[in-house]
């Protein structure tokens, strides 16, 4: 601006060749040549090497103290983490110790070795809780005093509600006292308990079935087929309940376990023996 100012001021010193003869406007001239000399403009040079200096770098500095010290914050935590991961493990296979399964670590399992193992474990549970049934059989005397003392303390009244009924049960029929024959009051005819083997081999089933086979078979809608609307008789078969009262009476799935086995049953055994 102080050149613009200068070209009006110091207009009469130009020559016949356009250049300035006054000394104030050669030396501003210079000036701006020595700005502009290969496009430094050493002013807004220093302007921004000052902005860096001021602002831009201790900004970084800040950044990268920020950044060195989550980095050592990973490195505490995956460390913490580590540790975490080996006491799990540790703690994983001490428990698997303490029920008896022998733990096999190979990346190439995919699963279900630890549940067929479990399932062999509960495939000696009957054995387990024949031993505690036969146990809960010597309590029978105690049953009997319980029983005698109660009926002292009401001077022989007869009462509506039956004394320690699973437990009476019990004493009669042993292991043999399914979960069905107490809920019913009738014994099962047929007792389908169930199958660990069938459970292996469903879990083996599924882990080999990972393909889905679309089927590109041809499908057969039957238009051969005719349909017989003909009102003969209809014989009709009354399948039989779980109450027993029609045709067989089967037990199956938790029914047909023993009482001592099934978890409902379970809780009603160890209240009576509670009380």
């Amino acid at each position: 601006r102080i050149i613009e100012i200068l070209r009006e001021t110091e207009k009469d010193t130009k020559n016949f060749l356009g250049f300035y003869s006054s000394q104030r406007m050669k030396d501003w001239q210079e000036i701006d040549s020595l700005y502009k000399k290969n496009n430094v403009y050493l002013a807004e040079s220093a302007q921004i090497l000052q902005r860096l200096v001021q602002y831009e770098i201790p900004g970084l500095k800040k950044q990268i103290t920020k950044a060195e010290q989550s980095l050592a914050d990973s490195v505490r935590k995956e460390k913490e983490y580590h540790k975490q991961a080996d006491d799990g493990r540790k703690l994983y296979e001490k428990e698997l110790q303490r029920i008896g399964i022998q733990l096999c670590i190979s990346r190439t399992l995919k699963g279900h070795t630890l549940r067929a193992e479990l399932l062999a474990l509960a495939a000696d549970l009957p054995s387990f809780f024949a031993k505690i049934t036969d146990d809960i059989i010597h309590l029978k005397e105690s049953s009997d005093y319980y029983t005698h003392f109660r009926s002292y303390i009401h001077q022989n009244k007869s009462l509506s509600t039956k004394i320690l009924p699973l437990l009476s049960l019990l004493f009669q029929k042993g292991c043999g006292l399914t979960a069905f024959e107490f809920k019913y009051g009738t014994a099962p005819t047929r007792v389908e308990p169930p199958s660990f083997d069938l459970l292996l081999k469903e879990d083996k089933k599924t882990s080999e079935d990972d393909e889905i086979d679309f089927g590109d078979d041809a499908i057969d809608f039957g238009d051969d087929a005719e349909i017989d609307f003909s009102t003969a008789d209809v014989d009709i078969d009354v399948v039989a309940d779980t109450s027993g009262a029609v045709g067989e009476s089967v037990a199956r799935g938790e029914d047909a376990l023993c009482v001592v086995e099934n978890p409902d049953t379970q809780k009603v055994i160890i209240s009576e023996l509670n009380e």
